[in-house]
């Protein structure tokens, strides 16, 4: 391809100077149009957005923004790298407009600094055009051939990762397996269930959850199981992640059967009670006993809830002995919490303990109310 002798070398040398700059913006630019590349790393993203850029400026000898056949190998390992990003080639086809249309916008601006003519400004904006109509073909093509083969892969990972989190594959099998796909077969993974929160993709979980890390080294697989995300990590994610997720203990692969029980258990709970983050056995608490033992829940309404219900202010009653609990067994707390006088909240917990036949102050009695408020 020819290349125009019009285009302008000191425009190209200042935006190579700006390229991390550009790379940012362009960055916002598409995270603001296309939220499913929120998911990704920024850093990761911009390092894309930036070798592309780069690409784009220095082909053709460091003259005008144009590639031939054969200079598309950046466009096609983005390509390639968006198909294991998970993100669908229209969104791909999409970034690259935006980043382009962003190289245009800021080399418009500083031609006008460096006073360069209206003619070699259209140069490069041609120029740039037709590099990214290529780079998007290259990308197009690259993301079109790992497609296929990550498609299969990716059922193969996870059929290995419910098997794995089932416990229905040997040992040796597993060692094999483990092994061929980056994992330690001796390590020690902890078993991870999340659910999306209400407008988060499940890819989006995924690579909050730590999944899909910048780092080359597997670090852990998931996939789908009952609708939920499932896999092992070889470190716990953080506990304060805006998902609602559960986290086994630590454990070798061939007892991650019991770590995925656990994680189970701590996400069903943590549903439950309205918790979010990533919650483990330690974390639920009781309140894990609370859902997979309801009967003892049941019995405890009935021995602490049952006798007020006849009495006219049941709701009253139990509003204030929740906030008796919550504020430490503190009366004075108590009572702000509930906008009332501190007198009311100890007439309120007295016919409490009148309806109920209990001691607010026996240590039982107590928890079984705790219990009681919890299992409604």
């Amino acid at each position: 391809m020819t290349l125009s002798a019009d285009c302008p070398a000191p425009l190209v040398d200042a935006l190579l100077r700006r390229v991390p700059d550009v790379a940012a913006m362009t960055r916002e630019a598409i995270v603001g149009e296309l939220p499913v590349y929120s998911a990704l790393e920024p850093t990761v993203l911009e390092r894309d957005l930036a070798r592309s850029i780069e690409c784009c400026l220095r082909s053709g000898n460091g003259a005008c923004a144009v590639i031939d056949g054969v200079k598309c190998d950046e466009p096609a390992a983005i390509g390639a790298a968006r198909v294991r990003q998970g993100i669908s080639v229209d969104e791909m086809l999409r970034e690259w407009r935006i980043a382009v249309a962003m190289v245009i916008r800021h080399a418009q601006l500083l031609s006008q600094k460096l006073g360069i003519a209206d003619g070699a400004v259209l140069a490069f904006v041609q120029g740039a055009l037709t590099w990214s109509d290529l780079a998007m073909v290259a990308a197009g093509d690259a993301y079109r051939r790992t497609e296929v083969a990550f498609r299969f892969a990716e059922e193969k990972r996870a059929s290995f990762v419910r098997d794995v989190l089932l416990g229905t594959i040997s040992g040796a099998e597993l060692a094999i397996q483990a092994d061929a796909l980056g994992l330690d077969p001796a390590g020690s993974y902890v078993a991870i269930r999340g659910l999306p929160m209400p407008g988060m993709s499940r890819r989006k979980l995924e690579w909050t959850l730590g999944f899909h890390g910048a780092s080359e080294q597997t670090s852990g697989l998931c996939a789908v199981v009952d609708g939920c995300v499932a896999g092992f990590l070889s470190e716990r994610p953080t506990r304060d992640l805006d998902v609602v997720a559960g986290a086994g203990p630590a454990l070798p692969l061939d007892e991650m059967a019991e770590s995925y029980r656990l994680a189970t258990r701590a996400l069903i709970t943590a549903q439950k009670f309205g918790m979010r983050g990533v919650q483990d056995i330690s974390s639920v608490g009781l309140r894990a006993a609370m859902v997979a033992d309801t009967e003892v829940g049941k019995a405890m309404q009935t021995r602490y809830v049952g006798p007020l219900r006849d009495s006219g202010s049941a709701q009253e009653l139990i509003t204030t002995i929740d906030a008796y609990l919550e504020c430490g067994m503190n009366v004075e707390r108590a009572a702000k919490q509930l906008y009332v006088h501190q007198n009311t909240v100890r007439y309120r917990l007295a016919r409490f303990e009148e309806l109920s036949g209990c001691d607010i102050h026996d240590v039982e009695d107590l928890f079984g109310i705790w219990w009681a408020l919890k299992y409604r």
